[in-house]
């Protein structure tokens, strides 16, 4: 009893430093996390904003390479890259809910990016009532990828969801040869619109493409497979730990 009375206080008091560190730390977690919620989302936003004006210039400007104009503006025009960047952005959340929202807020700036300097006099254009219509095809389908895709990320950044790296890295290996089938063709849609699908990138373009898809899926393998060592090993650690 004497033995038990005396390790009681120390165990207590190990609880209670650790109770006390753990609020400590999420007190700290609870104080500052707006500020390092707000300047997550501006550091993403503005990335995002720069990923999408540079993905303009890119297809838009004469390099002064030989016959380079014509598969960077190929580059330009993939779909991929627009759903890694929310992904991308989906890494930096902490709950599902946020990750979809980063992944919509990566997804518009990028797009602001992409309209500013399209609007912009590098490109000689006038701002137009017009030309904000004429971004449908890239503002409507963004409004579901980008929450979607910045979800897909939070999961496999928390639980290592190997589906949501098969559908990021299945966008990067199906573009090319759906394009090559569909590409060039008219969409009629309702209410008498219609849209005019992107024109088959060169072969070249798809083949980098394909071979970018084959590099993220090997390293997100890589990447699954040491966690599941990882979560292996620590889960013998505590069998040997409390086996008897």
């Amino acid at each position: 009893m004497s033995a038990t009375t005396r390790s009681s206080p120390k165990v207590a008091g190990m609880s209670s430093a650790s109770t006390g560190t753990e609020a400590r730390v999420n007190g700290h977690c609870r104080s500052g996390s707006p500020r390092s919620r707000s300047g997550r989302v501006a550091l993403v936003c503005l990335f995002a904003a720069l990923f999408g004006a540079c993905d303009q210039y890119l297809g838009s400007t004469d390099w002064p390479f030989s016959h380079s104009d014509a598969w960077l503006a190929d580059v330009s025009l993939l779909a991929a890259p627009w759903l890694a960047l929310p992904f991308v952005a989906g890494l930096w959340a902490r709950t599902p809910r946020r990750a979809a929202g980063l992944g919509l807020a990566a997804t518009s700036a990028g797009i602001v990016g992409y309209c500013l300097v399209a609007w912009s006099p590098i490109e000689g254009a006038r701002l137009s009532v017009g030309l904000i219509p004429s971004q449908a095809h890239q503002l409507v389908p963004g409004l579901v990828t980008g929450p979607l895709f910045g979800w897909l990320g939070w999961r496999w950044r928390a639980r290592c969801a190997w589906t949501a790296a098969a559908l990021l890295v299945a966008a990067f290996l199906c573009e090319g040869p759906v394009l090559h089938v569909v590409g060039g063709h008219g969409v009629t849609l309702p209410e008498g619109f219609s849209v005019v699908l992107p024109s088959p990138p060169s072969t070249g373009v798809v083949v980098g493409e394909i071979v970018f898809g084959l590099l993220l899926a090997v390293a997100f393998t890589w990447s699954y497979a040491r966690e599941r060592a990882r979560t292996a090993s620590v889960t013998r650690r505590r069998e040997d730990r409390f086996t008897p």
